[in-house]
Formats: structure tokens, C-alpha cells, sequence
């Protein structure tokens, strides 16, 4: 039951966590030192990708595709919270919001 569920060392994964809101919710997160944070990047040697590495050498980089039901269903297992934060700047309005609800599809059954 999740309102039982202790969150301390929880494995959490941001989507978006390379950008602007994403980043501030990875370093929020990783300053706690009270959860396994990941981040999933379309490039995990980007410019973006690589001052959060340096900031925060334990935040691990998982490259994919939110983009794909596989890429999501890959990038949800063995997690235990998801922040999900896109942008329609590279897949468009009506691509954000359908990847948007399907993410959270995926995530329920996951």
C-alpha cells in the first residue's frame, strides 16, 4: 500500500531532468542523498547531461525515448517514483500530450 510505503532510498527517475525543470527537481533530489536518482536523456554525453554528472556523481544516466512504448516500459522498470516533465519544444503540442497520457498508462500497469 503506498500511503505505508517509506520512500527513503526509493529509486526515482526524471524524465526531463537534463532541462530546465527537471534539472532543479534532479538537484533538489540528489542533495537529500535519500534517493537512488536517475535520469532518463535522449544523450547522456550532452552538455547538460555532463554538468549534472559532475554536480552530482551519483545520479545515474539512462539513455532513451519517451517517445516509444517500449523506450517507457524499459525506463519504468524498477522504479519506484516517476517525475515526469516534458516539453513539446521537440516532439510538438499533440505529440506531448498524447506521450504524456500514455506514460502515465504505461506507469499504472508497470
Amino acid at each position: 500500500m503506498v500511503g505505508d510505503m517509506s520512500f527513503d532510498n526509493a529509486r526515482v527517475l526524471v524524465f526531463g531532468g537534463t532541462g530546465a525543470q527537471g534539472r532543479s527537481i534532479v538537484q533538489a533530489l540528489a542533495r537529500t542523498k535519500r534517493y537512488r536518482v536517475s535520469v532518463l536523456t535522449r544523450n547522456k554525453n550532452s552538455t547538460q547531461a555532463a554538468a549534472l554528472a559532475s554536480s552530482f556523481p551519483d545520479v545515474q544516466f539512462v539513455e532513451g525515448s519517451y517517445t516509444t512504448e517500449e523506450g517507457l516500459r524499459n525506463a519504468f522498470a524498477n522504479q519506484d517514483v516517476v517525475y515526469f516533465s516534458i516539453d513539446s519544444f521537440n516532439v510538438g503540442e499533440p505529440f506531448e500530450y498524447f506521450w504524456t497520457f500514455r506514460a502515465y498508462e504505461i506507469a499504472v500497469q508497470s
